[in-house]
C-alpha cells in the first residue's frame, strides 16, 4: 500500500497521453449525446458505447487528482495549501465558466430581449431557480449539471484520497456501500419517479448534481493510478512501488508487446463474428425472451472480455477462476433482478408503486461481495475486482439498454452498476495504446504516422472542458432558435424532406457540431494557455 511519504517526484512522474485520449473521445460522445435524440441512439445500442462518457471522465478525475498528488502531495497539511489548492482549481474551472456565463448570458439577453423570458423559455424547468447560484447557467445548455459536481469534486478530492491511502481496499467497499446507501436513503425519502415526476423535489435535484453521489467512480480512479494495468500482478505492483518511474512501463517484454498491438485487430474480428452469428442466436431465443437483442450484446461483451483476459490477465488459472466467479454473479444477479420486478407494481394512473427495496440491498450486496473478498483474499492480479464486475456490470448495462430493466431505487444513468464496465475500457486504453506518442522516438512512417495522429488528437483531450463549456453555448443557441438541441422538431422540418434520410442527416448534424465546438473548444484552450503564459512571464519579470 501507499503511503503518503511515498510521492513520486517530478523526475519520476510519467505523464499518460493515453488519459487525454479517453478524455477527447469521451467529449467526443458527450456532443453525440446532446445532439442524437435518446430515443434514436437507444435503437444504436447507446448505453453501452456512448453513455460511458461521464462513467469515464469521473474515473479519470480520480486517477488524475491521483497521480497529481503523488507528484506534489497532497495538499492538506495546513490551512495554506489548501486554500492554494482551491485558487488554482478556482482558475482552472472558475475563469472559463466565468467567461462563458457572461457571454451566453449576453447571448441570451440578445435572444430574448430581457432576464424574465430568457429564465421562463430557455432555463430547464427542471431546475429550481436557486440553482442559478450553484453553476446553472441562466442560458441554459445541455451538460451544464456536470459543472457542479466538477467544482465539489475539487474541494473534496484531496481529503478523499487522503482517506483512501489508509487502507485503498476497504476505501473501494466503503465508496460502494456509500453509493448504495445514499441511492435508497433518497429513494426512501423522496420516492419513485413516479410519484414527483415532474416536480422534481429541491433536495432530490440538489443531490442528483452532487458529487456524494459519484464517490465510487473517484475511488476507482485511485484504484487505477496504482494499478494501470490490466496484467499487473501483486509481486509486479509491489517491484513498481519500490519503483514509481517504473508504473507505465509494464509491458515490456517483446511478446506482450506484441499482444498490445494485435488485441484490436482480434476484438474487430470477434465483434464481426458476432454480429454474423446474431441473427442465428436471435432465431434460437427469441421464443423464450421478447427481445433477445440484449444476449446479443452479452455476448459481444463477453467474447471481448474473454479475448482481453487471455491476452492481459495474469496469471492464467486465476483468470479462469476469476471468470467462473464472474459469470456466477451474473446469474445471481439475473435471478434476483427477475425476482425483483416480480414484486414491482406501478399504476401509472394513481401513480402509487409497490417497491422490492430489500431484495435491491441484496443485490447491491452480491455487487459488493467481490471489493469484501478482496479485503481478506489477495488476488495475484491486483485488479482483479474491475475484472469480475466488469462482466456483471457489462449484463447490467445490456439489460438495461435492451430488456428495459430499471431498478426504482437508483437514480439516473451514473452509478456503481455501470463504473466497473467503464473501468475496464479505461484499463484496455492504457495498457493497449502507447505510453509514448513523441513520433521522433520511432523510425518508420506507419509509427510516425500514428503517433503525430495521437500526439494531435490528445490536444482534443487537453481542451475536453473548454469544449464542454463550448459544446453548452451552442446547443444553448439552438434551443433557443430552433426549441431543441437535438436533431428532431423544427430543426428535422426545416432540413430534411425525406424521413428515410433522417439517420444520415443525424450524422451530418453532429459531425457539424463537433466542427464546431471542438475548433472553438482548442482555440479557447489554447488562447487560455497563452495569456496564462504570458501572465507569468511578467510577473517574473516584474
Amino acid at each position: 500500500m501507499l503511503s503518503n511519504q511515498k510521492i513520486i517526484t517530478k523526475e519520476t512522474q510519467k505523464y499518460f497521453p493515453q488519459v487525454d485520449l479517453l478524455k477527447g473521445a469521451m467529449i467526443l460522445l458527450v456532443i453525440i449525446d446532446h445532439a442524437i435524440p435518446t430515443i434514436v441512439r437507444s435503437e444504436w445500442g447507446h448505453s453501452l458505447w456512448e453513455r460511458i462518457s461521464i462513467p469515464v471522465f469521473m474515473i479519470l478525475l480520480g486517477f488524475n487528482a491521483a497521480y497529481s498528488f503523488k507528484k506534489r502531495g497532497i495538499p492538506i497539511e495546513s490551512k495554506k495549501s489548501y486554500g492554494n489548492y482551491l485558487v488554482h482549481k478556482a482558475k482552472r474551472y472558475g475563469i472559463p465558466f466565468i467567461v462563458l456565463l457572461i457571454i451566453s448570458t449576453v447571448i441570451g439577453l440578445i435572444i430574448y430581449g430581457n432576464f424574465s423570458t430568457m429564465l421562463a423559455e430557455q432555463f430547464d424547468p427542471h431546475w429550481d431557480r436557486s440553482f442559478l447560484a450553484y453553476f446553472i447557467l441562466p442560458f441554459y445548455g445541455p451538460g451544464n449539471w456536470f459543472i457542479p459536481v466538477l467544482f465539489q469534486a475539487a474541494i473534496i478530492l484531496p481529503f478523499l484520497y487522503k482517506l483512501y491511502l489508509k487502507h485503498p481496499k476497504l476505501a473501494l467497499l466503503g465508496s460502494l456501500a456509500w453509493e448504495i446507501l445514499v441511492q435508497v436513503g433518497v429513494f426512501l425519502i423522496f420516492g419513485h419517479w413516479t410519484e414527483w415526476w415532474p416536480e422534481i423535489p429541491l433536495g432530490r435535484r440538489f443531490i442528483q448534481s452532487s458529487i456524494f453521489l459519484y464517490i465510487n467512480a473517484l475511488v476507482i480512479g485511485f484504484w487505477i493510478a496504482d494499478h494501470v494495468n490490466l496484467s499487473v500482478p501483486k509481486q509486479k505492483l509491489e517491484q513498481e512501488l519500490s519503483d514509481p518511474s517504473q508504473i507505465p512501463e509494464i509491458a515490456k517484454d517483446s511478446k506482450d508487446y506484441r499482444k498490445v498491438h494485435f488485441l484490436p485487430v482480434l476484438i474487430l474480428i470477434i465483434s464481426i463474428s458476432e454480429l454474423a452469428l446474431s441473427p442465428f442466436i436471435d432465431d434460437i431465443i427469441m421464443s423464450v425472451l421478447p427481445d433477445p437483442r440484449w444476449v446479443s450484446a452479452f455476448v459481444t461483451i463477453l467474447l471481448i472480455w474473454l479475448t482481453t483476459g487471455l491476452y492481459f490477465y495474469k496469471p492464467r488459472v486465476e483468470f479462469l477462476i476469476t471468470f467462473i466467479f464472474s459469470f456466477i454473479m451474473c446469474a445471481s444477479m439475473g435471478i434476483l433482478t427477475n425476482l425483483y420486478f416480480n414484486t414491482v407494481s406501478i399504476n401509472y394512473e394513481t401513480f402509487q408503486a409497490e417497491h422490492a427495496t430489500f431484495l435491491f440491498i441484496l443485490i447491491g450486496a452480491i455487487f459488493t461481495l467481490p471489493y469484501l473478498l478482496q479485503i481478506f483474499f489477495s488476488p495475484k492480479n491486483t485488479n482483479w475486482v474491475i475484472w469480475v464486475l466488469s462482466l456483471v456490470s457489462g449484463l447490467y448495462l445490456c439489460v438495461y439498454q435492451y430488456d428495459n430493466v430499471r431498478y426504482h431505487e437508483i437514480m439516473g444513468d451514473y452509478h456503481f452498476l455501470v463504473y466497473p464496465y467503464s473501468a475496464l475500457i479505461v484499463l484496455m486504453v492504457l495498457t493497449v495504446f502507447p505510453h509514448n506518442i513523441s513520433s521522433s522516438l520511432k523510425n518508420t512512417k506507419i509509427i510516425k504516422c500514428r503517433n503525430f495522429t495521437l500526439k494531435k488528437f490528445s490536444l482534443v483531450g487537453k481542451a475536453s472542458y473548454h469544449i464542454l463549456l463550448s459544446q453548452m453555448l451552442i446547443f444553448a443557441i439552438m434551443e433557443a432558435i430552433y426549441g431543441e438541441h437535438y436533431f428532431t422538431g423544427t430543426l428535422q422540418s426545416q432540413f430534411l424532406t425525406d424521413p428515410s434520410n433522417y439517420t444520415s442527416a443525424v450524422w451530418i448534424y453532429t459531425m457539424l457540431m463537433w466542427t464546431i465546438c471542438v475548433p472553438l473548444g482548442i482555440i479557447w484552450y489554447l488562447g487560455e494557455q497563452w495569456a496564462t503564459k504570458k501572465i507569468r512571464l511578467k510577473k517574473n519579470n516584474q
